[in-house]
């Protein structure tokens, strides 16, 4: 339901911004070793698995919080929250990375109506629902 997702993502937004502040992944530090630091927000394992993470987040999803200061080629994907559907890219693929999809759906029986239609009918199963 639009209203739920509404209250969904204000909080989780403010979740986001206290947990991962812009300010610690926008403006990078360095550290002693050299290596550029982001603050709390990790880097991927290596630059053609954030290139993997970052195509994901195409124009079959809309980005609603983040996703405007990745550095793929320093391994970095900042936090990104995305609204997806079915046909979206990213609902295809497991991400491992930091990047959430939101699907809206009706209701409880929507959502597992959702899973059941796209998912278990192909013998495929989200990795997670929340």
């Amino acid at each position: 339901e639009e209203s739920v997702k509404q209250q969904f993502t204000n909080e989780l937004f403010k979740a986001l911004d206290k947990l991962y502040p812009l300010s610690t992944y926008s403006m990078p530090s360095l550290e002693e070793s050299g290596q550029t630091m982001y603050g709390d927000v990790g880097k991927m394992i290596s630059v053609e698995h954030a290139q993997r993470v970052t195509d994901l987040i195409d124009s079959t999803c809309q980005i609603i919080y983040g996703g405007k200061t990745h550095k793929v080629d320093d391994r970095f994907v900042a936090p990104t929250v995305v609204e997806a559907n079915a046909d979206s890219n990213i609902m295809k693929s497991e991400i491992f990375g930091p990047v959430l999809a939101v699907v809206t759906v009706p209701n409880v029986q929507g959502a597992i109506d959702f899973v059941n239609t796209h998912y278990s009918s192909k013998g495929e199963h989200p990795l997670a629902m929340y």
